[in-house]
């Protein structure tokens, strides 16, 4: 039995180790390059600092379990993340879920006035009434305007790009609606699925050691991965699927489309399932090596959120890389990621006084050791729940035919794991 997975991102390389492993003949078709999609390094001042993903959840043990899998150590964060504010500094972020706190002790709370920590409090005796949709309507009901505003808002918009307004909790944040009804309480339904554990972790040396721990374990397993190999269209013929490929063409029994939603709209048109694929954006961060003796400290512990955006101010969100990932720290270099507006490119001076000012120190060029920015253009948006089960039951339809990925599945590694093993159970 043959199979080819096309799109050789951390979906399509679990899906071809996973039909490897069970002794199909593989072969992995990707477009780029290189493989890894946005799962990749840079190099900078001789560290190979991650240039996208840099961490995954551990609410699940799918990717931990991969890592152990592959002979992957992993690294557990150090530090504390923190919500920046124009006015009052950096303050803690909350420990727990999604922004939301695990109990009134949470230091982050030193940002709410006497009443609004009261109206959290309520949490704690109030009757569990409509709960709404989303996030926002979760959190407002049951701790108040303020926790939305100043806790929540600043993790959902800096991390996931989207106010908690458009985000439906049962996607963001499956079952704890029903934990809140069955305990009474947000904060206990928060406190009982926070564990004591970390809520993120890594490989260690950078999420981009999974890429080749996973691409040595093609090999290892015969599986033929192709780069710069773009697949036109795909066809049935005889009971195979043959694809187009550039000098002619592939044959599988079977094919798992690992690819950008757009891709797998196209491949999928001439076999009649149609469908919108969800909007991509872009992301820009800019890789900042710094040497500044200020820095040692740790102003703003792992990194900062902004809770506001002074005019004109570019940075949108601050990660002390290597205080979070203590092994990227060499020769008292330090590592920052700078989340910037997905349009322009500003100047480093620009971007350095922003720092300065969130940092609480002078920063200018002679501090830069190195710099490096990052532009991804086609960020995955996740499909529609009701788009996603009518597009799964018509690739069912197609024998040998399975989809996967991100814009499938949802964003964060955990979910494109499983996605992968799904797509090839």
């Amino acid at each position: 039995m043959n199979a080819v997975v096309v799109g050789g991102g951390i979906a399509g390389l679990v899906a071809a180790r996973e039909l490897a492993l069970r002794g199909t003949s593989v072969t992995l078709l990707e477009s780029a390059e290189r493989v890894g999609g946005m799962v990749h390094a840079v190099r900078l001042a001789g560290i190979d600092v991650d240039a996208g993903a840099e961490a995954y959840a551990t609410r699940t043990p799918l990717v931990r379990e991969l890592c152990a899998e592959l002979g992957l150590a992993v690294a557990e964060p150090s530090g504390r993340s923190h919500v920046w504010w124009p006015d009052r500094g950096a303050l803690p972020l909350a420990r727990g879920f999604l922004g939301i706190p695990a109990g009134l002790d949470d230091a982050a709370l030193a940002a709410l006035g006497p009443e609004e920590l009261e109206r959290a409090r309520a949490d704690e005796t109030a009757p569990v009434g409509d709960l709404g949709s989303t996030v926002a309507d979760l959190v407002t009901a049951r701790l108040g305007p303020a926790v939305l505003e100043r806790l929540v808002a600043p993790l959902t918009r800096g991390v996931h790009g989207l106010a908690p307004e458009n985000m439906p909790a049962e996607q963001f944040a499956p079952g704890l609606a029903e934990d809140t009804r069955r305990l009474g309480s947000l904060l206990r339904a928060v406190a009982e699925r926070a564990g004591t554990g970390h809520a993120v972790e890594q490989p260690l040396g950078g999420m981009h050691q999974l890429v080749t721990a996973l691409k040595t374990s093609l090999r290892a397993s015969g599986v033929d991965v192709r780069t710069e190999s773009r697949v036109a269209a795909i066809r049935r013929r005889s009971g195979n699927w043959v694809l187009e490929v550039p000098g002619g063409e592939a044959e599988a029994r079977t094919v798992v489309l690992a690819t950008p939603a757009r891709v797998t709209a196209r491949l999928l048109r001439p076999q009649g399932i149609r469908f919108t694929p969800p909007r991509t954006s872009v992301t820009r961060n800019l890789l900042l090596a710094l040497r500044h003796p200020g820095l040692a400290v740790e102003p703003i512990g792992s990194g900062a959120l902004l809770g506001a955006r002074p005019e004109g101010m570019v940075a949108r969100s601050v990660t002390h890389y290597s205080a979070k990932w203590p092994w990227a720290r060499r020769d008292r270099v330090e590592v920052f990621r700078v989340a910037l507006p997905p349009e322009g490119e500003p100047e480093l001076a620009h971007v350095l006084g922003d720092l300065s000012r969130i940092l609480g120190l002078e920063l200018g060029p002679e501090h830069v050791v190195d710099s490096h920015q990052v532009t991804w253009t086609e960020m995955p948006r996740v499909i529609h729940p009701p788009e996603r089960e009518e597009l799964i039951a018509s690739v069912r339809r197609l024998e040998g035919l399975t989809v996967a990925g991100a814009w499938l599945a949802g964003n964060g590694l955990a979910a494109v794991v499983a996605s992968a093993k799904e797509a090839t159970a």
